[in-house]
């Protein structure tokens, strides 16, 4: 849909334009220029602003050409630049919907998911009967766990595109993501009954059945899905979560191999250096960080494996990844842990290979090298930090992970797996006999910002620094019980008993068993009965927790 048109009257006092972004806009537009009806216009108000004066173009004109322009840098993946053309443009045109919708898109795109719901929401307001804005402020909603408004909007969309699956596909997410998995099911079969060439509506109904434990249907759905876009990573994440789900472990952990950093990905970690498929290698092998700390500390374990086939292995763990550096320096076959590209220079690498990948390159299969574990091990400088524990009298140790770190591409996921801190309430107070400790870093694991009682918990914000210092304070525990987050893995990895309280619509780690992962023989699961209800795991665990030190 054509927004309504801009007349001089909309105008508004101009910004003053950022030259520097607007001459590297220029500079892009003349190696991929603008083609349609802004061809000329575009090129004329980037060069205008670049020089820091105001172009001579009506309104309508220029926020053709404003609009164009953001897309031309994100068509040329510059989104720092379409970022700063479209926040410049909704100030130039502030109400032409096609430019907050497009600084939505950019916003979406770059993980900024509530600047992008704001946007899509501005969008709409000046456009209400434009489905565009609509179905995207939507999907950002659903993504930000905004269950109820993204239903609502959907609802929406279903009104004004009755015929359209695509708001049908999307409220059954909405609906599934609430916990209402049947009426989502039901609404998600039949999207993909009404339109089979879309591949969103088949990504939905696999990740319903995959919540629904419906793991035959979810695995058609996602293949389906992947006919459709064969090069997706979803679409082959999704096919390797099913297989995985029901222990078909070679299938699943090749299907891996196509999400972003995998072997069979269109762009590699170190661009213009092989990607390791498994053959023996004389020289240097990098492994480098892929998804989050859980799954690093979970493959972990494989390097010992695939050491042999190697000449040496080298960690790379940049950004986020350092604060597993430490860790990784203990992680038997680990030659050198870097944090930083710059670090390779005197490495030569021969090979690349993201950590994730190491399941499949060991050809993993249960009971995953159990023998191995403990596979982890706290450095002695940490280890002496908790010196003080060891001292501090008979009384049990338990330690408590009860939030999972926010994630970018998937909001809604952390939510869905964190626990309520009045659980955890629960659990101390039926334990008075126990000594409880917060294994979490900064505020995250701050009692008292958490409705928790500081004199009940003790809180080692400061001291946790990296995953090295939380391993030291998990050795001088007798018990963590944790959500499904990055601990879990470590004291699985540490062979420390864990209580791993899961959500109902469970990762593909912690099935099919429903009390038990062959990742981890320390591990006891804690699972809900039905997604969002945690009533069952918490009344679970405080009895297990009663038996466990009644005479403590």
């Amino acid at each position: 849909m054509r927004s309504p048109p801009l007349a001089e009257r909309d105008r508004v006092t101009r910004p003053s334009p950022d030259a520097a972004l607007w001459r590297d806009v220029a500079s892009v537009l003349a190696r991929q220029p603008v083609s349609g009806r802004a061809a000329g216009a575009a090129p004329q108000l980037a060069d205008a602003l670049a020089r820091g004066l105001e172009p001579a173009l009506p309104a309508v004109e220029e926020a053709d050409a404003l609009l164009a322009i953001g897309n031309a840098m994100r068509s040329a993946r510059r989104a720092d630049l379409a970022d700063g053309v479209f926040a410049c443009a909704v100030r130039r045109a502030p109400h032409d919907p096609r430019l907050h919708n497009g600084w939505g898109v950019v916003c979406a795109t770059t993980l900024r998911h509530p600047q992008a719901a704001g946007a899509f929401a501005r969008a709409r307001e000046l456009a209400p009967n434009w489905l565009v804005p609509l179905v995207n402020e939507a999907e950002e909603r659903t993504l930000l766990d905004e269950v109820d408004r993204s239903e609502a909007l959907w609802r929406d969309a279903m009104r004004l595109a009755p015929d359209d699956p695509r708001p049908i596909a999307g409220l059954a997410m909405a609906i599934g993501q609430r916990g209402e998995l049947d009426p989502a099911l039901e609404l998600a079969r039949s999207a993909a009954a009404a339109d089979p060439r879309n591949p969103r509506a088949w990504q939905v109904l696999g990740q319903l059945c995959e919540w629904a434990w419906r793991h035959d249907e979810a695995l058609d759905a996602f293949r389906r899905m992947q006919a459709l876009v064969p090069d997706s990573a979803r679409a082959w994440a999704g096919i390797g979560a099913a297989l995985l789900a029901t222990g078909r472990w070679d299938e699943g952990f090749a299907a891996f191999e196509h999400r972003r950093h995998g072997r069979h990905a269109p762009a590699t970690r170190l661009p213009g250096v092989a990607v390791w498929t498994g053959e023996p290698l004389a020289g240097t092998l990098v492994l480098h960080a892929d998804q989050g700390y859980g799954d690093m500390l979970m493959q972990a374990r494989f390097i010992a494996s695939i050491r042999p086939r190697v000449g040496r292995v080298v960690v790379l763990l940049e950004g986020y990844g350092a604060s597993l550096a430490r860790t990784f320096e203990a992680v038997a076959g680990v030659d050198r842990v870097v944090v930083e590209d710059r670090a390779l220079a005197n490495e030569a690498p021969a090979a690349v290979a993201s950590l994730t990948s190491l399941a499949h390159h060991a050809r993993a299969t249960p009971p995953f090298d159990a023998h191995r574990i403990p596979y982890l091990r706290a450095s002695e400088a940490s280890r002496r930090a908790f010196d003080t524990l060891e001292a501090s009298g008979p009384r049990p140790r338990v330690g408590v992970a009860w939030s999972v770190a926010a994630r970018d591409e998937v909001p809604f996921v952390p939510r869905q797996k964190s626990l309520p801190p009045s659980i955890v309430a629960g659990w101390i107070a039926a334990t008075p006999q126990v000594e409880w400790h917060s294994i979490q870093p900064g505020d995250a694991g701050d009692p008292a910002l958490h409705g928790l009682d500081p004199g009940r918990v003790v809180s080692h914000a400061t001291e946790l620094r990296d995953f090295d210092a939380t391993a030291a304070l998990v050795e001088r525990l007798d018990l963590v019980v944790s959500a499904d987050t990055a601990v879990a893995h470590l004291a699985g990895a540490l062979g420390k008993p864990v209580w791993l309280v899961d959500r109902a619509n469970a990762d593909w780690r912690f099935r099919p068993s429903a009390e038990s992962t062959p990742w981890y023989p320390t591990m006891r699961i804690f699972r809900q009965q039905k997604m969002r209800d945690w009533s069952h795991p918490a009344l679970a665990v405080e009895r297990a927790l009663v038996e466990r030190y009644a005479r403590a």
